[in-house]
């Protein structure tokens, strides 16, 4: 009887202490708006698409783009990596993956310049100036990986008139010229002639690529999706393991 008593009156001592308000209400969740505000006044030229709580408490998700930051604001530091399970699983790029998935869906595959006729899609936003982008340019031309179809989206090229008329090229050049008239974009032979090629499309074609690259958020090159993987940078060898080591 003692213990059902002092339960009890347990019971009703929790009761009292609530009504008059002694136990504290559970702290509200974290203002993610001022969490970003504060991260892009330390940060300014990063952009704060979205913020998230993370996996680790007091550290969070800062979206950019195509990739993915982490920041703790009482230390105002930006931690870059990736965070894995026990069991080797990367979440951030699961969700960087996952994110990529829901833009690419979107985007116009018309307006690309494409490269092969395979079923795996290898989609690639890349610059003609950017010295990554030519390195990778050339390692897949020398892998020659068997049923890839390669879609180019084109950087913004303003004030680049040099880059601009080499892409003008490559964008106008029939089919069958398409891989000489590239490979002048990204490995320019001055002593190479090339057909003066122009036509009419080529300048809608590269603002739409720009606006393309903008809606997903592309702020560095070069950036490719394939199999519903996101890659920011020339990773050769996650490139490799997606598309594959058997050649033609």
């Amino acid at each position: 009887m003692n213990y059902w008593r002092d339960a009890l009156m347990s019971l009703a001592a929790v009761a009292v202490s609530l009504a008059a308000g002694s136990i504290e209400a559970k702290p509200s969740e974290p203002d993610l708006k001022s969490i970003g505000e504060k991260f892009h006044a330390t940060f300014p030229s990063t952009p704060v698409e979205e913020v998230r709580a993370s996996e680790i408490p007091d550290l969070y998700e800062i979206y950019a783009g195509p990739k993915l930051l982490y920041y703790a604001p009482k230390e105002n530091a930006v931690v870059f990596g990736e965070i894995y399970s026990a069991n080797g699983v990367s979440f951030t790029q699961a969700k960087l993956d996952s994110r990529a998935q829901k833009r690419m869906s979107k985007i116009d595959k018309s307006v690309a310049l494409t490269l092969g006729d395979g079923p795996t899609e290898l989609i690639a936003f890349v610059d003609p100036d950017c010295p990554h982008c030519r390195r990778a340019y050339k390692w897949l031309t020398e892998q020659k990986f068997a049923g890839v179809k390669e879609l180019i989206y084109f950087m913004p090229l303003r004030n680049r008139p040099a880059a601009e008329a080499r892409v003008t090229q490559a964008l106008c050049a029939p089919p069958e010229l398409r891989e000489v008239a590239l490979s002048q974009v990204f490995d320019p032979d001055p002593n190479q002639s090339t057909p003066a090629l122009i036509c009419p499309e080529a300048a809608e074609t590269l603002r739409s690529q720009a606006k393309i690259a903008e809606e997903v958020g592309v702020s560095g090159t070069p950036f490719f999706y394939v199999k519903g993987q996101a890659i920011t940078g020339f990773d050769r060898e996650r490139l490799a393991s997606l598309l594959g080591n058997h050649k033609e």
